[in-house]
């Protein structure tokens, strides 16, 4: 017991002569003990080229912290940064790398401040369903599933496949199924 308590007692006294805390964000930028490295773990960046609006971000994020909704012919997908507990999950996930982390931790602000700066947000297109109308799948998506599915077939199944797609690409899951045997789609042909 006695060396636990001299331990603390020597710790006390050399906290007691040096900064145990850098005072952020007085401190000017040049001035702090550390800066970020390229693992640190900021505020998200979507890249507008890439993100196909998929929502695998949303769907592993543990804090809830990404949402997405569906107006019209628009996906949004939004980041409320005051709940994300900067995992990196969400990034990790990402099958077209479509969302960075950036090295940007400098999120403290005053209450009461703008909070619409917490927040990163990012649109897509959808696409519209031809046989029933309905708002199905962000037209980046799909083209995305598409290179991707043909990219991986065999040679000989390339042409026939790629035909398939380009007539059930166009319609909602539902559609595709009450439609298959009409539109040709159906894969019971291949046997």
């Amino acid at each position: 017991m006695n060396i636990g308590l001299a331990k603390l007692v020597k710790e006390l006294i050399k906290n007691s002569f040096r900064p145990v805390t850098a005072e952020y964000p007085a401190i000017p930028v040049h001035a702090r003990p550390h800066e970020p490295g390229e693992e640190v773990r900021g505020r998200h960046k979507f890249d507008i080229e890439k993100c196909v609006g998929c929502g695998a971000c949303q769907t592993v994020c543990s804090s809830g912290a990404i949402t997405i909704t569906d107006s019209g012919l628009v996906r949004v997908l939004r980041i409320d940064l005051s709940t994300c507990i900067f995992c990196g999950r969400c990034r990790d996930i990402c099958p077209e790398e479509g969302l960075q982390l950036t090295s940007e931790v400098g999120l403290a602000q005053p209450y009461g401040e703008n909070l619409n700066s917490l927040k990163v947000e990012h649109s897509v297109d959808l696409s519209n369903c031809v046989g029933c109308g309905r708002p199905t799948y962000p037209r980046k998506q799909i083209e995305a599933v598409r290179m991707r599915v043909l990219s991986n077939l065999d040679k000989a199944n390339v042409d026939s496949a790629s035909k398939d797609m380009d007539i059930y690409l166009k319609y909602c899951p539902d559609c595709r199924r009450s439609l298959s045997y009409t539109l040709g789609t159906h894969p019971r042909k291949l046997y």
